[in-house]
């Protein structure tokens, strides 16, 4: 895939109210695209976003994180994906 764009999609679990997708490389913050919301399971909302990068042979090994973050009334709740 070098010299490509390469798209990721993320959607968070189901949850009430949606999720917040944030994306990190490598530790670092980068800005995604929120795609929209979905039904989730019993009722809730799942979110989807993409990031879109640009790829070379310089990124092998590079650690891609999507992270859904949602809030209830006492807690901050997390989810983390990486590939």
């Amino acid at each position: 895939m070098a010299g490509a764009q390469l798209d990721i999609l993320c959607e968070t679990g189901s949850s009430n109210p949606e999720s917040e997708v944030s994306w990190w490389r490598d530790g670092f913050s980068l800005e995604g695209h929120k795609e929209g919301v979905v039904e989730g399971l019993y009722g809730g909302k799942a979110t989807r976003d993409t990031l879109k990068l640009n790829v070379s042979s310089a990124d092998d090994g590079t650690v891609i994180t999507c992270q859904g973050l949602w809030f209830d009334l006492f807690y901050l709740h997390t989810e983390k994906y990486a590939s």
